[in-house]
């Protein structure tokens, strides 16, 4: 079993990975992205933590994908990279039990790192929807 197949401590709802994520974007989006979340209401108080394992792993290489994308001579891009670097080192953490916190964070920067590029390349260009639709389906919320 690898590491980010550890699940996580005890089984709750809604699943605390996408609540995590779900919250950094009602606290950091504008308005218009923060109300795209409410068609998904239903869906995110039935799912569960029963995956967050999983789910957590797909956030950081989801946003590890697309900061990766971007341009490393741009500042904020090199400071992204930079913590995507320690993130990695986290995994670690997470297979010797720290790995609730570990991918809540993960799912909180995976929404920063959307909200980081909606800013500067425009909202289209932010695929957050799609990563929380996937997050939704892993167990079939």
């Amino acid at each position: 079993m690898e590491h980010y197949d550890q699940p996580m401590s005890e089984v709750v709802s809604p699943s605390r990975v996408i609540h995590a994520f779900v919250s950094e974007i009602r606290d950091t989006y504008p308005a218009d992205e923060k109300a795209k979340v409410d068609a998904y209401t239903d869906r995110i108080k039935s799912s569960t933590s029963a995956l967050d394992h999983r789910r957590g792993h797909r956030c950081i290489t989801w946003a590890m994908h697309l900061a990766e994308e971007k341009s490393e001579s741009h500042p904020k891009w090199q400071e992204i990279k930079q913590l995507h670097k320690e993130w990695k080192d986290t995994e670690l953490a997470a297979f010797f039990g720290a790995g609730d916190m570990i991918r809540i964070v993960w799912a909180q920067n995976a929404a920063d790192v959307a909200r980081t590029i909606g800013e500067e390349d425009g909202w289209d260009k932010a695929p957050w929807e799609e990563l929380l639709q996937e997050l939704l389906d892993m167990d079939g919320a």
